[in-house]
């Protein structure tokens, strides 16, 4: 019997070893916690004085960028201003002149207003320093003039088909929604609400043909193809050359690897050797010219539902305007590339030496 305990002494040690391991772990967690909820506390009692800190580091480096860029970012300001007085002077000839075409005019109408809205919020990126981000809502934005341009120059039909599809949409979010809801503690939506979307839906699919339940079966007829891809709109629009700019936009929407190496606010290369965690002062002019070109384009498409010789020469002017804009943004680029040398590195710049 001795010898029988003596031979089972090892995994007797073996299971005191786990004992002792788990033991150990518990304490240490419970402990960190503890020690969080201490930190946490310290944090929250004197956040104000840090976070008061940390504004005046980012008011010095939004004021920075604002001084380098000031004319153009100015001139971008006014030329925002206009395109908005543009479009809003050209709504009520719109109106008057859509007659039958009420689902274009609408669907027109919101893009050009979301359009407008996604210029300001680049406005206010830019002027803080944020080209990045800056890009990635441009992204938005084409998406849209291509979309409004499309609508523009097709009959009513489509516009209500793009309309509609907001129910299906709707239909498609409730269920995600349902199917996912008891992980993250929310309840589902009710069953009403739901069986009230899933029969709108489905007469939809009656009308329009069970393509339309595809993302952008909006545009499955009038393309002949069931599954519409964004790509196949954008090339029908004439906007096939953008693609490339469309693609790298990308980058700074989705994790990938390009994205998190190559920015728009760093020099080109200096990504390889720089990470960059907050704004900077270079890169401003890149998504400021992709955006001045689709808030043109934009306009003028919500424009053309109007045969008004005043909103025909409002359209040109502000094409010239929006060239003005761009040399501003390019030129100060080129002065700011020339005298890198003397400008201090943004603090959000951690180059690997």
């Amino acid at each position: 019997y001795i010898q029988e305990v003596i031979n089972k002494l090892p995994d007797y040690a073996e299971d005191l070893k786990e004992e002792i391991e788990s033991i150990i772990t518990d304490t240490l967690i419970s402990c960190s916690d503890s020690m969080a909820e201490k930190v946490a506390k310290e944090i929250h009692r004197k956040y104000k004085p840090y976070a008061k800190s940390q504004y005046k580091v980012h008011q010095r480096l939004h004021s920075k960028v604002n001084h380098l860029w000031k004319q153009p970012l100015a001139f971008f300001r006014a030329y925002l201003s206009f395109a908005y007085e543009i479009w809003m002077n050209s709504l009520e000839a719109e109106h008057e002149t859509s007659n039958n075409q009420t689902d274009k005019f609408e669907a027109v109408t919101r893009i050009t207003a979301k359009s407008i809205q996604i210029g300001e919020e680049i406005f206010l990126l830019l002027s803080h320093g944020y080209a990045d981000g800056a890009q990635g809502r441009w992204r938005s934005l084409h998406e849209l003039t291509v979309y409004s341009y499309f609508l523009s120059t097709h009959d009513n039909e489509l516009s209500k088909r793009y309309l509609d599809h907001e129910i299906m949409e709707h239909w498609k979010a409730i269920k995600d929604h349902n199917d996912y809801c008891k992980k993250f503690d929310d309840e589902p939506i009710s069953h009403i609400e739901t069986q009230q979307a899933e029969e709108e839906a489905k007469a939809l699919l009656k009308i329009y043909g069970d393509s339309y339940a595809n993302d952008r079966g909006w545009a499955s007829e009038c393309l002949g193809k069931k599954r519409p891809s964004f790509k196949d709109i954008e090339t029908k629009s004439d906007f096939g050359h953008i693609r490339p700019y469309y693609t790298d936009s990308n980058h700074n929407i989705h994790g990938g690897a390009s994205g998190v190496i190559s920015r728009v606010g760093l020099y080109e290369g200096e990504g390889q050797s720089t990470i960059l965690s907050g704004p900077s002062y270079t890169g401003i002019s890149y998504p400021a010219e992709l955006t001045i070109n689709s808030i043109s384009q934009v306009v003028c498409s919500a424009l053309t539902l109007t045969s008004s010789w005043d909103c025909v020469i409002a359209g040109n002017t502000l094409r010239i305007l929006g060239d003005i804009a761009i040399d501003l943004f390019l030129s100060t680029e080129l002065e700011i590339t020339e005298r890198d040398g003397m400008l201090e590195q943004s603090p959000f710049e951690v180059t690997d030496n």
